[in-house]
């Protein structure tokens, strides 16, 4: 875990910021060990959703931009396992051959 200090978090419109805990766990394990160990936590991603993107005051946020990696990727179906903090873009750019586009989505 790199980080635990305490930051205003905010939406993609920069609207109705709240206070809170901010963890950055590097991996699956140390999430667990942060939701076992809090009374009050939030997963939270790029922060882009429109409104109180996964806000928490007073609590816990857990920052999960740290874990990108992608765990599965299955070429026939096209289900790509990744970790929480990983975004469409790195999934496309997996396939060097260019055959994989994810479909368009609200805030990707």
């Amino acid at each position: 875990m790199t980080s635990n200090d305490t930051d205003i978090f905010v939406g993609w419109g920069n609207n109705n910021g709240t206070g809170a805990i901010h963890l950055r766990p590097s991996n699956i394990k140390e999430v667990g060990a942060l939701v076992e160990g809090s009374s009050m936590c939030i997963a939270r991603g790029l922060g882009r959703a429109y409104g109180d993107a996964a806000q928490c005051a007073g609590g816990t946020v857990i920052d999960c931009t740290g874990m990108t990696e992608i765990l599965a990727f299955d070429v026939r179906t096209g289900v790509v396992r990744v970790e929480a903090g990983s975004i469409n873009s790195r999934a496309t750019a997996s396939r060097a051959d260019g055959s994989f586009r994810s479909p368009p989505v609200p805030h990707s």
